[in-house]
Order: C-alpha cells, then sequence, then structure tokens
C-alpha cells in the first residue's frame, strides 16, 4: 500500500561486469562486485547478483497525442539450447492456441504463427475472447543466445500485418550492449540496445538479488511526464497521516534533497511492520520538471523484507548496509554520454 500512495500518478539495461573487481559498499559487512547497468539513458552500479526480472520492459511511443501508438519490448530471461526464438514463440502459440475464443474460426484465441526472416518468428492473439476486431501481434527476435519480444496491439484502423511490418523494422535495430560500450547512442535495458526512432520512452526495470531474495531494486526513466503532483516528498506528507490513521506504522530514517545523475531529487527511506516482518522503503525521485529524452525523469528505489512470494521475510541486510547499498546506487548515476 505504501509503494503504491508514493507512486507517481502519471506514467508512466545492458549489463557487463565491471573491471574494477570487489568493492566494499559503505555500511556493509560483504564485498560486493559490482557492474554496470544500462536502464534507459543512463548508466549506474549495481552489485552483480541483481538479475534482471520478467516484468521489466521498455515501452516506446510513436506519436504523443490521443492517437499514438506504442511498442512494448521485453529482453526475455536466458534459455538455454539452440533455436531460443523459435521455441518462445512456439510456446506462446501453444498457450494462446490452449484458450478458448468465442467467434473465431480456429474457437482458439491463436490468430497466426509465422516464421519471419532474419531469425525472428511471430504470433499474433485476440485481444479479447468475444472480439476479432484487435490483435496482439508479437515478433520473438533472436540477438546471439538472447531473445527479445516486441508487442504491440492492432486496432481496426492499422492491420496486423502492418502493425507486425513496425514490429519488424524496430528488432532491426536491436542488438546486444557490449562491455564497455555502455555510452553508445540508442536506448538500452540490460543486455537488449535499441537504436530506432520513436518520440517517447518509458523504462522499468525492475531487478532482484540472487543473493538476498527480498532484496529488490527498481530503475524507472520517462522521457513523456510533462505534469506531476508535487514530487515524492509532497506526496508523503499528504498520505502519511492517512497511514497513520489506517493503523500502519512508519518509521522516517532519512528525507530530503539529494542529487541524481547532478540533478535535483528527493529522497524517502521508510520502514514499518508488514505481517509481524520489518519492511524498508528506499524511494528517490527527480524535481519536477518537463522531461524529454535528453532529460527523462527518473525514478529509483530500494525495497527490502516484507512480502517475497508468499512468506513474509525481515530484510536482509541491515539498516546500515541497506543504506550504504542504497547510498552507493545514487552516487553511481550517470547519463549516458551519446546515449540521444
Amino acid at each position: 500500500m505504501l509503494t503504491a500512495l508514493l507512486a507517481a500518478p502519471l506514467l508512466l539495461t545492458a549489463c557487463v561486469r565491471s573491471d574494477q573487481g570487489k568493492k566494499m559498499i559503505q555500511g556493509s559487512t560483504v564485498n560486493q562486485v559490482m557492474r554496470p547497468l544500462c536502464a534507459g539513458r543512463f548508466v549506474l552500479e549495481l552489485p552483480d547478483h541483481f538479475d534482471l526480472q520478467p516484468a521489466s520492459d521498455l515501452e516506446l511511443y510513436f506519436g504523443l497525442g490521443p492517437d499514438h501508438r506504442s511498442v512494448r519490448v521485453e529482453p526475455l530471461p536466458p534459455v538455454a539450447g539452440a533455436n531460443a526464438a523459435q521455441r518462445l514463440a512456439s510456446q506462446r502459440a501453444q498457450v494462446l492456441k490452449s484458450q478458448h475464443h468465442f467467434r473465431s474460426q480456429s474457437k482458439s484465441m491463436l490468430a497466426a504463427h509465422q516464421e519471419l526472416k532474419g531469425g525472428m518468428y511471430a504470433v499474433w492473439g485476440y485481444n479479447g475472447a468475444r472480439t476479432t476486431d484487435t490483435v496482439n501481434v508479437e515478433v520473438f527476435c533472436a540477438l546471439g543466445q538472447r531473445v527479445a519480444r516486441f508487442v504491440a496491439t492492432a486496432f481496426q484502423a492499422e492491420p496486423p500485418d502492418q502493425v507486425q511490418a513496425r514490429l519488424i523494422e524496430l528488432a532491426g535495430t536491436a542488438g546486444l550492449v557490449e562491455p564497455g560500450a555502455e555510452n553508445r547512442k540508442g536506448l538500452c535495458l540490460d543486455w537488449l540496445r535499441l537504436d530506432g526512432s520513436w518520440d517517447g520512452e518509458v523504462v522499468n526495470a525492475s531487478l532482484r538479488s540472487t543473493r538476498w531474495r527480498d532484496v529488490v531494486m527498481e530503475v524507472v526513466t520517462n522521457s513523456v511526464v510533462q505534469e506531476f503532483d508535487g514530487g515524492l516528498l509532497k506526496r508523503w506528507a499528504q498520505s502519511s497521516t492517512a497511514l497513520s490513521t489506517a493503523g500502519f506504522s512508519l518509521r522516517t530514517i532519512r528525507q530530503g534533497p539529494v542529487k541524481i545523475a547532478s540533478e535535483g531529487a528527493e529522497e524517502l527511506l521508510t520502514d514499518g511492520r508488514e505481517s509481524g516482518k520489518l519492511r524498508r522503503d528506499f524511494d528517490a525521485e527527480t524535481l519536477p520538471r518537463p522531461s524529454s529524452k535528453v532529460r527523462p525523469h527518473l525514478k529509483m528505489a530500494l525495497r527490502l523484507g516484507g512480502q517475497v512470494d508468499a512468506d513474509y521475510v525481515d530484510p536482509s541486510l541491515s539498516e546500515a548496509e541497506s543504506i550504504g547499498m542504497w547510498d552507493a546506487a545514487l552516487a553511481s548515476v550517470k547519463l549516458r554520454n551519446g546515449a540521444v
């Protein structure tokens, strides 16, 4: 509930191992091997045991008016073995084929499944069990041993084959982020880099520690948000009274102005009990201002403890270790030179 109250109201990474070896994060009792993480137009450093989670994606906007079109791009988790794109597309097609549709000839949600040129595969699925007017088009693109999925919806004004052509064109600009190439032109998320043309972008990166399963880092960059509600600390001032009235016992560890990538920002560090277990929520946002691809709005968060799958756990790190990890991440953020 706290996360929802602090979330921004409107909209809303290629990784390589660092050569710096082991670093001690201030306040930590454990050495951390750090690596660069490319997130949108930014690059930062995180411990190398943080893995990108499946919910992470790039949202690209073509046009910014009410009739805009969008494409979602997902860097998929690694799949062992050959022909990964073909197998993932086939699995997706089988899922859609197993779902009932009331009006399609096949009586399934699968509209089409085909092999394309250049290591790509397309899957079309109806956007609802009772309509054939809108179709979700997915293109699976092989990039070395990795696979990216490009997804868009075809409405009546634009048939699926036109949407598919746009996805193929966009996938043609995709590549892997090579070690030391974090500042190359383009937009990136974890290992995936795109260098196409679009009008707006939102990057959602969620990374979970494989060492401590309760520790999650979130990075969101947004080039399209133009209106704000006053910023992080104003929202907190408005919501903290309501939270206390509802019975949430929260403690403010630290709050106030900070700098992220030389830009003015605000941070809020709190903790509280969730089902009897301690949970820490650290949040930071750049100050409200119109954003662009050159200067996107940035939000970061670190979550420790609380609910992990079906269980509730205390934070794996002490308060000092948590703050040390947080401070190191914020201090490492930089705008990527030449990214736009």
